[in-house]
């Protein structure tokens, strides 16, 4: 009888592991494997997708359990030498299915019959010892050295550990986790999901299951409490990582298979121990081995841990068994877990080892990719080039293979760029061929063709092409021997391998007719380019933006000018001065501008009328020159433009260039780039009894048009308008607000040296500050074509009705009361901080004054009180003050600018008094701010309120200030249904990552622009502008905005003119005939009009013969 194992000897057995001596005694087993072990740290190897390097803490766990101090080393021979890999040897010691000493069971087992692959076939194709790519000899062991070496200099050098651990019950090294079977879980649950998620669900997993605090498997999770545990209770507890559904399911599998596995080994140890069987495995394993697996069984801790025992191609045939287990998991645990040679292969791998040449590109799958590189690769670079491949493709934000972006500067590049070996090869080619000398240096860069990988197995390569042997002489000869054809077809698909003689023929002559017209082509740009390029040119910079200058404050005003400050502080403007003065510190700006008059106005549009008659003359590239030059006057006077538009409207500088710099410059760039384009004519498609002809549509100036625009951003409000205009061949008359008479005047200058400088009439762009009794007479004026305002509403009503007098086309943009949703699934909830970094822009971008800026938080239940914690301390540090004044001071850099002006204080203080008394939390703010340094500065403190409910007057007002509201909504319906509560309808933002709830609420948002996972970016130029609702109609911005300062002019041609025209038939013609024959009255005609259509529109075949038949016999 063989020994039985009592219950008082489990706690013993659980250290020992099969060792390879006799068992020393317990006191002298100390652990070999230091935490350094591993030149991989934990937090790097958080990187990595299969997630190892991590576990979680347990309570009341010491160091001193008999587990821990009873360990044994089981050591791994060094690893090979580059050179045992070189040659034909690859093929065969390089596969991780291939017995290796330093990777087998102990040598006692060796050479028991049994011990060999026991594994049949696997469902995944793979080809163990044996590349499906017999004739892809990449990558060689130089090949993998190289790329080793390069990673290696910006990565770090990566080694593997040189012991393998037992299964411990802390994490103390790269991959060591409590055992096979945690990694293997840990691993599963990382699939298709973040680290972030992947460590909640195994953190779900302790806290519902717990870890066992005791006995074997001490540290471990209780995986026999989750293998009894419903199915359900499963899913809740991994529910945030993510697949929840299908890894539950596949979770308890691999737990049901684990724990009969385990009874039924228990079984066969004593069945072996009874019966003496010599011809069994189990008999020649180690006492220490059976003693814990035994163990194992009698308390039902679920254990992989005999899988060390196991040749690695045994080890990986028994992983891949298990549901949801594939070669990439299975590799991740072989290399991390079980620590033998063996390359996983997951998405970023496959990506830069196709780019790399080391697979088929056009062939190759992860799997035969990972069967493939399993023998390519050298055993001791498995290890470091996987771990390496997976930094880079998530690092390198330059790397052509695509596998990821990052905010790293890589300024030198990625450092294994020059290694992509397919890169212009097809033009190098022909333009070698062609005795092109321009093509040798071009492709020894690229690299020599000799380690091109062949496109074409069944033409290995012969030899090198030898590129050195090309002479200049040779080329203008046109006398060079094209290249043996047998060093070539290596590399050309069999498709065209019958082009390639006649290519080799006749290559020298394409060759120069190639570098011919690649020469003709970059003249052309080169003309092109020199035709367009911007002038230089300088206008005066007011003296108030100069470092020196001398401010001239509020109280140094006297008299009348004095009178008109006070005034407009309060909202009343004189009709006779406007007075401009900064709204963060109270200086005066300039010596005010009279208001134009009616007559002003008038001569304003009339001067813009003559000077477009020659405007809309110029080529496109005649107005893209202007453009360029106005582009590069902003790229040159940023700080100048930022300060102009800081001193008028009380913004920051960080608002500034944001809100004016930024979408101008865009706006700029787009129009040069995409305008001629959007204006080009277009066809559109004919019907069938209109074949004869064709269809285009035109896009033609419409002459003087106008834009009254507001204050929020005086740059860009004022030249956005313009560059549209004047692209399309109009001039522009435009009415900025009063509020920034002052910037209005230097931008009209900056926009006017554009046009002179580059010869063209500077009245083209014309500006009149008025009154809004005055503002009458532009919009209504019989000589406007086109109106673009951008105000409130009230203004909005007037604007239309003087326009209808006219019948002037008007573009309304009235603001809005923008929302952002805010979804609670896993995703979103875990970046809860960034969205609120995003939110809190949104907010509080130029104080609240702006029109696509956040004015309505909806938050779901599950993210509303994570968002208040976050947004709620961060608004009240926010610093006010001028960014002009106040930088260099102590307190540093405000935050948050001015208001433009006081008069709207005690309405905001008055609606935010109405949600609180009618349920709305104050968290902070709600009032005015009196500055102790800026006297006459308008500030509202940024202000929070919580749990707004739609019936509150501020969830319904357009409040243009600093305010964050909060409000609550119980599902996405709901959310969706508070979105849409307000008579606006400008721009929305929803920010989730459930597909289906986004989805929903992208659709169901009444806005006429929706922001996923931001706010504002659909004000990029590229698209349309614009709100539906309350908001104001039609658009601008994209092609839409250039079409609509156009006459969209329909024309219709004869598409043959020469062979097919309109001709009435005589049945039809004026006068009708009539008579007697029925073919000759009214009715004949009748006929053939049926006939006609009939044969256009009938939707069968033989419906339209029959209407021919008919036409036919009416003529």
């Amino acid at each position: 009888m063989g020994p039985r194992i009592t219950r008082s000897a489990t706690r013993q057995a659980a250290s020992l592991l099969a060792p390879k001596e006799a068992p020393e005694p317990p006191a002298k087993r100390q652990r070999t494997t230091p935490t350094s072990t591993s030149s991989i740290s934990a937090s790097k190897l958080e990187e990595l997708p299969h997630n190892l390097g991590s576990s979680i803490s347990t309570t009341n766990f010491t160091s001193n359990s008999s587990i821990d101090k009873q360990t044994t080393p089981i050591k791994r021979n060094p690893p090979l030498k580059s050179e045992d890999h070189e040659g034909e040897k690859e093929e065969t010691t390089n596969s991780i299915l291939t017995t290796h000493p330093q990777n087998t069971a102990p040598k006692s087992t060796e050479r028991t019959p049994k011990s060999k692959s026991k594994s049949k076939s696997s469902k995944y194709g793979l080809t163990p010892g044996t590349t499906p790519f017999p004739n892809w000899p990449s990558p060689t062991a130089t090949e993998c050295e190289e790329v080793n070496k390069l990673l290696s200099s910006v990565h770090g050098e990566i080694t593997a550990p040189t012991t393998i651990p037992e299964p411990s019950l802390t994490v103390t090294g790269c991959g060591e986790v409590p055992s096979v079977l945690d990694a293997l879980i840990r691993t599963l649950l990382s699939g298709a999901t973040t680290g972030s998620n992947s460590a909640r669900a195994f953190s779900g997993l302790v806290q519902r299951f717990g870890i066992l605090q005791e006995g074997i498997g001490k540290g471990s999770v209780n995986w026999d409490a989750v293998r009894q545990a419903p199915l359900k209770e499963v899913f809740e507890a991994i529910k945030s990582g993510g697949l929840a559904d299908i890894k539950s399911k596949n979770l308890k599998s691999i737990l049901d298979m684990v724990y009969q596995e385990n009874q039924d080994r228990r079984d066969t140890i004593i069945k072996a121990d009874d019966s003496n069987n010599n011809d069994t495995d189990i008999k020649h394993e180690s006492e220490g081995r059976k003693q814990y697996d035994l163990a194992c069984a009698e308390e039902h801790f679920l254990s992989l841990n005999h899988l060390h025992s196991l040749p690695t191609q045994d080890a990986m045939a028994h992983l891949l068994r298990y549901p949801g287990i594939g070669p990439k998991t299975a590799a991740c645990v072989v290399l991390f877990c079980l620590q033998r040679p063996c390359f996983a292969v997951d998405t970023h791998i496959f990506r830069i080892c196709k780019w790399l040449g080391w697979v088929p590109p056009d062939q190759a799958t992860e799997i035969t990719a990972f069967s493939h590189l399993e023998v390519r690769i050298p055993d001791h670079l498995k290890y470091s080039l996987h771990a390496l491949f997976i930094r880079h493709g998530k690092a390198c934000p330059r790397c052509r293979a695509i596998t990821g972006m990052s905010s790293a500067g890589w300024e030198e590049g990625c450092v294994i760029d020059h290694l992509f070996q397919q890169v212009y090869f097809v033009v190098l080619l022909v333009l070698y061929l062609s005795g092109t000398c321009a093509a040798e240096p071009l492709l020894l860069r690229v690299g020599p063709l000799s380690c091109f990988p062949p496109i074409n197995n069944n033409f290995p390569p012969q030899h090198p092409i030898p590129l050195r042997s090309i002479q200049l002489s040779a080329v203008l000869n046109c006398t060079v021997t094209p290249p043996d054809m047998d060093a070539l077809a290596a590399y050309i698909p069999p498709a065209l391998y019958p082009l390639v003689e006649p290519l080799c023929e006749y290559a020298p002559v394409l060759g120069v007719a190639l570098v011919s017209l690649g020469a003709v082509y970059l003249g052309y740009l080169f003309i092109l380019c020199h035709r367009e390029a911007a002038v230089s040119f300088n206008v005066p910079i007011p003296p108030e933006v100069r470092a020196n200058a001398t401010i001239r404050k509020w109280e140094d005003v006297q008299g009348e000018e004095k009178q008109v400050l006070e005034g407009q502080a309060r909202g009343q403007w004189s009709d006779k001065l406007i007075m401009s003065y900064c709204p963060a510190d109270g200086r005066v700006l300039g010596s005010g501008i009279k208001p134009a008059t009616p007559e002003a106005v008038d001569r304003a549009i009339q001067a813009a009328k003559t000077a477009q008659v020659e405007w809309s003359q110029t080529t496109f590239a005649e107005r893209r020159k202007v453009l360029k030059t106005l582009l590069k006057y902003v790229l040159e006077h940023q700080d100048e433009l930022a300060t102009v538009c800081c001193l008028d409207s009380g913004k920051t500088k960080v608002d500034a260039c944001f809100g004016e710099i930024l979408v101008t410059a865009e706006k700029l760039k787009w129009t040069i780039d995409h305008g001629e384009k959007a204006l080009t004519p277009e066809s559109r498609p004919t019907n069938f009894l209109m074949m004869y002809k064709k269809n285009t549509v035109t896009y033609e100036p419409l002459g003087v048009v106008s834009a009254a625009v507001s204050w929020n951003y005086p740059f860009h409000n004022f030249i956005g308008p313009v560059i549209s205009a004047i692209f399309a061949g109009n001039s522009i008359v435009v009415k900025p607000s009063e509020q920034t008479a002052w910037s209005s005047a230097f931008f009209l200058e900056v926009i006017r040296g554009a046009l002179s400088s580059c010869g063209h009439p500077r009245d083209l762009v014309q500006s009149v500050v008025c009154l809004p009794s005055v503002a009458d007479v532009l919009t209504s004026h019989r000589d406007v074509a086109q109106l673009t305002f951008i105000g409130s509403r009230p203004v909005a009503h007037k604007v239309c009705e003087s326009a209808a007098k006219a019948l002037i086309p008007v573009t309304v943009e009235l603001g809005g009361k923008d929302p952002a949703v805010i979804l609670d699934d896993p995703r979103t909830v875990s970046e809860v901080s960034s969205i609120a970094s995003v939110l809190m822009r949104a907010v509080f971008q130029s104080a609240g004054q702006n029109c696509i800026g956040v004015e309505r938080v909806v938050a779901l239940p599950g993210i509303y009180d994570k968002l208040l914690d976050l947004v709620a301390p961060r608004i009240q540090k926010l610093r006010l003050g001028s960014v002009l004044l106040d930088s260099t001071s102590p307190a540093g850099c405000p935050d948050m600018g001015a208001s433009i002006s006081a008069t709207s204080f005690d309405r905001l203080e008055a609606l935010i008094a109405d949600a609180v008394k009618q349920g709305a939390r104050l968290i902070c703010g709600g009032k005015r701010y009196n500055h102790p340094a800026h006297p006459h500065g308008h500030y509202f403190t940024p202000t929070l309120l919580a749990d707004v409910t739609p019936e509150m007057r501020i969830a319904q007002t357009e409040v243009f200030a600093p305010v964050f509201v909060l409000m609550r909504a119980d599902s996405v319906p709901h959310a969706i249904a508070i979105a849409n509560s307000t008579e606006y309808a400008l721009g929305a933002s929803v920010f989730g990552y459930n597909p289906a709830e986004v989805a929903a609420a992208v659709s169901g948002i009444k806005a006429g622009m929706v922001s996923v996972n931001d706010f504002g970016t659909y004000y990029a130029v590229q698209l349309p502008f614009g709100g539906v609702k309350g908001s104001g109609y039609g658009r601008f911005g994209g092609e839409e905005g250039l079409h609509g300062v156009s006459n969209l002019k329909a024309l219709c041609v004869d598409r043959f003119p020469k062979l097919v025209a309109t001709r009435i038939p005589p049945r039809i013609d004026y006068p009708i005939r009539k008579g007697e024959d029925a073919k000759q009255n009214g009715t004949g005609a009748w006929e053939l009009c049926k006939g006609v259509v009939e044969t256009g529109y009938q939707l069968t075949l033989r419906g339209r013969i029959r209407g021919i038949l008919r036409l036919l016999g009416n003529m």
